[in-house]
Parts: C-alpha cells; structure tokens; sequence
C-alpha cells in the first residue's frame, strides 16, 4: 500500500504502460483470484452455518444476533480472500502498489457528481434489478452490528480488494480501460446474486473511475460507504425488496422520477469529466512544479 499525494491521475483511456511484473495478470489469474474469493467466503460460511446450528439449533436468530454474525463472517471471510489474493499476487510475480492513498480521492466535486451518478443509476436500474434474484435481506440482521459490517468494513475491505489489488493488478499490464471494466466485472460476479452484481458492475464503473482520475482509493470507499449507508436505511424501512415504482405508488409520479434520474445520470457523468479534468490539471501542475 503506498500514500502518494504527488501520483499523476488518469482517466481510464485504455492506454497501456509498460508491463510492470511479467505475465501477471492475465485473465486466468483474474479467475484465480475469483476463485479465492468465493473459496473464502464458502469455507467461513460453511464453518460459521455449523456453529450456529450447533448453538441455535433450528431456531431463527434474532436481529441483533443475525447482526453480530454477519459481523465476524464477513470480517473472516473478507479477511481471508483479501489475504489469499495478496499472497496468490506475490506468489505469481505481482509488484507496485496494492491501493494508491492520495487526498484527491476526498475532492468535494468529483464526490458529490460521482455520488449523484450512483444514486441516479439505482433508479435508473430498478425496473431490471427489481425483477432479478436478490440476497436474504432479513438473514443480515439489524442494529449496530450490520450497519458496521455493511458501512464500515465492506467500502474497506472491499475497495482494497476490487480498487486496489484486482484494479491496480490489471493497470499495470494492460492500462486503465481494461482495469476500470475488469475490476468492475469482478466487483459485480462477487456479489453472486444477480440483482447486486448488476447494480454492483454499474456502480463499480463509477468507483473505478473516480480511482482512475483521482490517484486515489479514498473516494472509492466514501462513496462506496454511502450507497451501502443508503442501501442499509432503505432495507431497516422495509424498502429492501421493493421496486421504485412500488414504493411510489403512482405511475406518473413514477414516470416523472425515472426521467428525473435520466436526466441526473447524463448530467452527474458531464460533472465527472469535469471534475476528472481538472484533477488531471493540477496533477500536472503539480508535477511540473516538482
């Protein structure tokens, strides 16, 4: 992990730098590194199914212990598949930096387009997603426990994993473009249920990009934090597992807000270039300065 403040930002332009660690990564080992991931969380979830059939028996937990144990699953599995990737991307040659820390990440502008682009894209996928199979929301649980689990330690976690060593991995072989697409494709296959791993891709573009023009994973994870923020109130409200134009109730009010989100995406996509061009600028300005 390297804190870089002075890290030239570049948008994802497909260009392709020099090689910086021989063959790694190629797509096989993307797949490898897929296969930790679910071998992981299949081994702690597994293991942790066990434990609490051994201390519950049939019975249900409640809230707060569903809580408590999507805390320390979600805490060992991510642990153990962010360390096997680390330790898989060693053994296979991987050099350079795991996850690039700059204060450009936290830029006001390119964080409020790129979270108003996030949100837009909820609205704008619902009539697909909300039709598609989705994760047991009530097995996560509530209180304190989930909120951490969901809020705190997947945007870490998660961001060090899909934004930093997967994304990183693949721009120093193959350029940005191949490493905002791929590490978006596997940021969505991660979440397994096909509704998340439509939103997940989608919303993955949009911290990847945000990585890309910034230098930095801080952004990422801010962003990432306030969807899962947002996603966590929707589900305690009880809105987990129900479309927009359901929760609206009205189609024209609906109508109205869909196009609303439309219009919200193009313009939220126009402010990001804008954001990203000018961090791009004072990159360069920065550099020449030194």
């Amino acid at each position: 992990m390297r804190h870089d403040t002075n890290e030239r930002a570049t948008a994802p332009s497909g260009r392709r730098p020099e090689p910086l660690c021989g063959a790694f990564p190629t797509w096989g080992d993307l797949l490898a590194m897929l296969g930790i991931f679910l071998g992981a969380n299949l081994l702690v979830g597994g293991t942790a199914g066990l434990v609490r059939l051994a201390l519950l028996g049939a019975e249900a937990p409640d809230a707060a212990q569903a809580g408590r144990m999507l805390f320390v699953t979600y805490l060992l599995s991510m642990g153990l598949a962010l360390g096997g990737v680390l330790l898989y991307r060693r053994l296979r040659g991987g050099r350079g930096c795991v996850a690039r820390l700059s204060r450009r990440g936290l830029d006001p502008a390119l964080l409020g387009w790129a979270l108003l682009l996030v949100v837009a894209l909820e609205v704008v996928l619902d009539p697909l997603t909300s039709r598609l199979p989705g994760p047991p929301y009530e097995a996560m649980g509530r209180g304190a426990w989930t909120f951490a689990a969901l809020v705190v330690l997947a945007p870490l976690l998660e961001e060090l994993l899909c934004r930093g060593a997967v994304l990183e991995a693949l721009r120093s072989r193959r350029g940005d473009r191949a490493a905002w697409i791929g590490s978006s494709l596997f940021f969505g296959i991660m979440h397994l249920y096909p509704a998340q791993a439509l939103g997940a891709f989608a919303i993955g573009l949009v911290l990847g990009y945000v990585c890309l023009v910034s230098g930095s994973l801080w952004g990422a994870v801010v962003l990432h934090a306030a969807n899962n923020a947002l996603a966590y109130w929707l589900m305690t409200a009880g809105y987990a597992e129900t479309s927009c134009a359901e929760a609206v109730g009205h189609r024209g009010l609906y109508v109205v807000l869909y196009a609303a989100a439309l219009g919200a995406a193009v313009a939220a996509v126009r402010g990001l270039r804008r954001a990203g061009r000018r961090l791009r600028a004072a990159a360069d300005k920065n550099r020449e300065a030194a």
